[in-house]
């Protein structure tokens, strides 16, 4: 007797009208247990039916007790397009059921907007920002005593940052409103299930719903040596873009089907489009954050009626949108981290009994050792845990003012200091906040914000509150922008930094979108950049942005993975590479294996190299740990020798001090 029998009947012959005539492995252990009050997490491969197993349980839980009320289930996740795309998915099991769900986030309309305040959905779609302002919402905030169920989608991607923490805080106001709701966490690649649950409980915790392991990868890594050429002397070293473009037509020449091509960075997106698009034989779109909804949800659409053979993007498609069967997920530069391979490669062989399939194009040393790395990881299933954050001041600040409107809204009265001092220690990473830490946040709102108004031990706001918390609703950083607009049809492409734009003029070219576009002229008052297409070649934007960091246990496989290169003990790596590849490093590295191996720490330097400026520390921590590091150890030379250090550069592997280029004695370096 298969879980599907123990739902709602209601909701049972949904299921099998759509077709669904047997449940997945997960679906099969989350619903018996989601069916009883537990909080859970569910970490399940991508296709594996992770959004059916949580939901299907808690609506037929809706049914059963009647429960039809505003905002009975809240759908938290952490994209737009996301939403989006859980919408539709969910309309076709709630058509019949006579249960309304609707989508609220910064791209609906105002109309849209009223329309929810007045007549609100049973189930809302929605953002961790957007239920900021719902809370503080008079015409919504009651309704949403009615909560009994939340789902928060990919927590994994919020949780290692301050979209995180304060999300436990909303969390935390939004059960001292509806007292007790059921919180079900998803996720594809959480290692540390347990602590992420206590994180969103307020430590609580509950169920852990674990089928990871079900799933089975194949990634093969590539190798495209770069250009080297010499300018003014100088070596420079930089992608060979044809060699990438030939090796992603050479895949997509032998897959049946389609392709998805991830990469790491925006102007990476819209370079690589560029090229693409000259093969006339393929048909690409691309697609990321800075590029237009309207643009975005077009690319979607093609892809899913196969309009296109290969979409090039960033993360914005990396989670879990529908976007049809995909044969092959092809990532142009290592992903960096394990748990963005296995996302990005998991959208491939969509289903839970196919293999997903994937190609890692490296295209430096670094970058191919560390997709070697992240490949051999991803097979072991070690995965990096999420990094929880805690105690964080800025999210505090704002999230005081959240709760001080709350009890006026409520109670008609401003609350003690005591109150909200209980209710911010009541979220989970500021269990540990002490009281002295938390008046202190206090003072800076009342002294240097004048946000709030300390009188007496009540805390109450002032005429600057409303301003404060409204501008600070999202704690993803952002970049002053401009929107990118075609001249002759006014439609809005996309967007530009401020920064980028200021390098701009009337003639100038960039790509969006996969095309070359034309500067027709710069409104600095509406911060728009009118533009035309263009066929002549041009550059990607530059966009603000940070590369994920590399993780402490990707950078010490690298490092196992070098030694045993240079050892040629290549075994367990040729299921990986080429032999043609793994030969090229074995040659790189040369004959001093024992620079590479794990357990030394290497100091590169000779005299020559010292007046030249620099001093090169080989260690294989990570980014993190790396940055940390070199910072100790500059302070330490800068403190402790007579060495002239200027500054101090990491990434996961090495640590380069850089010195004034000046005479240095013998005496000084030794």
């Amino acid at each position: 007797m298969s879980s599907f029998s123990l739902l709602h009947k209601d909701v049972e012959r949904i299921v099998k009208k759509l077709g669904i005539k047997k449940p997945t492995l997960v679906q099969d252990v989350a619903i018996p247990k989601l069916l009883n009050d537990d909080n859970a997490i569910i970490v399940a491969p991508t296709g594996a039916g992770k959004t059916e197993a949580a939901f299907l349980p808690l609506l037929s839980k809706m049914l059963e007790r009647g429960e039809k009320n505003p905002f009975t289930m809240l759908y938290i996740t952490p994209l737009r397009a996301l939403n989006r795309d859980i919408f539709y998915r969910l309309k076709k099991i709630l058509g019949e059921l006579g249960i309304s769900v609707e989508i609220r986030h910064s791209d609906t309309p105002a109309s849209v907007r009223r329309k929810q305040a007045e007549n609100p959905p049973m189930i809302l779609i929605t953002t961790p920002e957007t239920l900021n302002i719902l809370l503080w919402s008079p015409k919504i905030r009651p309704n949403l005593s009615n909560v009994r169920y939340v789902i928060i989608d990919e927590v994994h991607e919020i949780s290692d940052s301050k979209r995180g923490v304060q999300l436990t805080l909303v969390l935390e106001r939004l059960r001292r409103l509806s007292k007790n709701f059921q919180i079900v966490l998803l996720s594809a690649t959480v290692s540390n299930p347990d602590e992420v649950l206590h994180y969103y409980t307020g430590g609580k915790g509950g169920i852990v719903i674990n089928t990871a392991e079900s799933k089975k990868y194949c990634i093969r890594v590539l190798f495209v040596s770069p250009k080297v050429e010499r300018h003014m002397g100088v070596l420079v070293v930089k992608p060979d873009m044809k060699k990438v473009r030939d090796k992603i037509i050479s895949i997509l020449s032998k897959i049946k089907g389609r392709a998805l091509i991830f990469t790491n960075t925006r102007d990476m997106a819209e370079a690589l489009g560029v090229y693409l698009r000259k093969v006339a034989k393929y048909k690409f779109g691309v697609h990321h954050s800075s590029i237009s909804r309207e643009l975005r949800v077009k690319v979607e659409r093609d892809l899913r009626r196969r309009n296109v053979d290969a979409v090039v993007a960033t993360s914005s498609l990396e989670l879990g949108i529908d976007v049809g069967d995909i044969s092959h997920v092809i990532q142009v530069n290592s992903p960096r981290r394990v748990e963005v391979a296995l996302q990005r490669i998991g959208r491939s062989g969509h289903f839970i009994d196919r293999p997903s399939r994937g190609t890692i194009i490296a295209m430096s040393i670094d970058d191919y050792l560390e997709a070697l790395s992240i490949s051999m990881l991803s097979e072991r299933g070690e995965v990096e845990p999420v990094d929880l954050i805690e105690k964080s001041y800025d999210v505090l600040a704002h999230q005081i003012i959240g709760i001080v409107r709350d009890f006026k809204f409520d109670f008609g009265r401003y609350p003690s200091i005591r109150e909200v001092y209980n209710i911010v220690r009541g979220a989970y990473p500021y269990r540990n906040l002490r009281y002295e830490e938390f008046l202190g946040v206090c003072r800076f709102l009342e002294e240097k914000s004048r946000a709030i108004r300390v009188r007496n031990g009540t805390i109450g706001l002032t005429r600057k509150s409303l301003a404060l918390y409204f501008e600070n609703l999202s704690m993803i950083p952002r970049s002053p922008k401009y929107t990118v607009v075609d001249g002759s049809s006014r439609k809005v492409l996309g967007e530009l930094d401020e920064k980028y734009v200021f390098e701009l003029n009337t003639g100038s070219k960039f790509i969006l979108g996969g095309k070359c576009r034309e500067v027709l002229r710069i409104d600095h008052v509406r911060r728009e950049v009118i533009i035309k297409d263009s066929k002549e070649l041009s550059s990607p934007p530059s966009w603000i942005g940070e590369l994920l960091p590399v993780s402490f246990i990707v950078a010490r496989n690298v490092s196992n993975i070098r030694g045993k290169i240079s050892r040629w003990e290549i075994d367990k790596l040729k299921k990986f590479a080429s032999l043609d590849s793994l030969r090229y490093i074995n040659k790189f590295l040369g004959t001093d294996g024992y620079v590479y191996e794990s357990n030394v720490v290497v100091v590169e330097y000779d005299y020559a190299v010292l007046r030249r400026g620099f001093i090169v520390i080989h260690v294989c921590f990570g980014d993190k740990v790396n940055k940390i590091l070199g910072l100790l150890i500059f302070r330490i030379i800068l403190e402790q020798t007579n060495l002239p250090v200027v500054d101090f550069y990491s990434d996961p592997y090495r640590i380069i001090i850089r010195l004034y280029s000046i005479n240095i004695s013998d005496e000084d370096i030794r």
